[in-house]
């Protein structure tokens, strides 16, 4: 896949295109990249993404507070590439580019820049300064600038409407996976281990303390996980707490991921550590004493072994 990160020096050939922000490439998406890829393949054209960067609601500061995203944006790149698309166009979004009329941008960026000859665009999709660019208006401005135009119908699961929004509502209730059913692949994080205050070495549950590499991502609701990790190398089944420990502190403002490794021992600090969420096992409770909270950690340990075992 070419990536391009500017709008200069674009050389594309019969490009077929669709926009979007793609955050979390799920299913929709990939109904949206097969649409395209075989509009591509029937005008002997390149399937041509184009999207932007950094989101537009942190640019803009429009309901930002709460945005977290499903995929970085070298998740995003990875998952594209996967997905079979020929091109990637990376715009800098700004707030000078948020003033862009949709016209404007079919004309002067997708037509002039980048040499469009046929737009795909999901259900419902709308782009350009107000929200314009819906398929009704597209559909006039391709009947008046002469390239081709589609639009994929919705992806329902379950009678569900798949989308980024629903699955980040997935996820941060804790329902991982079904959310995974919805992307069509395990919602993952990235980190590094960093020192902690060490109480699940004292219970003799050891744990790996994460730090995230992208303040954007989103992460999970509080609970326990069964998760599969990955670091140095090697893959370990695990245990995954995220919460505020309430047995251990009474500072709930404080969010900790830990990991416990099912069949590790050693020293992980500063290695760069994966996360693959599996199953939501319980939420994060408060228990009366140390002894009540290892032996809750050892029916977790039992039960979580079992889950990750019958997906081998």
């Amino acid at each position: 896949m070419k990536i391009f990160r500017d709008l200069e020096n674009i050389t594309i050939t019969s490009p077929v295109v669709t926009i979007g922000i793609f955050d979390g490439v799920h299913r929709a998406h990939r109904a949206v990249i097969h649409m395209l890829r075989e509009k591509a393949d029937s005008l002997n054209g390149e399937s041509t993404i184009v999207t932007l960067w950094p989101h537009p609601r942190y640019v803009l500061n429009k309901d930002a507070e709460g945005l977290q995203l499903l995929n970085t944006l070298e998740e995003k790149i990875r998952h594209l590439e996967r997905a079979g698309v020929d091109n990637l166009v990376i715009i800098p979004f700004s707030v000078e580019f948020a003033r862009t009329e949709f016209s404007s941008f079919v004309r002067d960026i997708l037509i002039g820049k980048i040499g469009l000859s046929h737009l795909v665009v999901g259900y419902n999709h709308q782009f350009g300064r107000n929200r314009d660019g819906n398929f009704g208006n597209l559909k006039a401005l391709s009947a008046e600038l002469g390239f081709g135009l589609s639009e994929q119908e919705p992806i329902l699961i379950d009678g569900e409407r798949v989308s980024s929004t629903s699955i980040r509502g997935l996820l941060s209730r804790g329902e991982v996976k079904k959310a995974a059913h919805f992307m069509g692949y395990t919602y993952k994080l990235h980190g590094k281990v960093v020192g902690g205050y060490q109480k699940g070495r004292e219970i003799g549950f050891p744990t790996a303390n994460i730090s995230m590499s992208d303040t954007y991502k989103l992460i999970p609701h509080n609970g326990v996980y069964a998760v599969m990790a990955r670091t140095g190398g090697r893959e370990f089944e695990a245990m995954m707490n995220i919460g505020c420990r309430p047995t251990l502190y009474n500072d709930s403002s404080q969010l900790v991921l830990e990991a416990h490794l099912l069949e590790y021992s050693g020293d992980l600090y500063d290695e760069e550590i994966e996360v693959e969420f599996i199953e939501r096992v319980r939420d994060e409770k408060k228990f009366e004493s140390m002894d009540h909270l290892k032996k809750q950690i050892e029916k977790d340990r039992i039960l979580i072994k079992e889950i990750l075992s019958s997906i081998k």
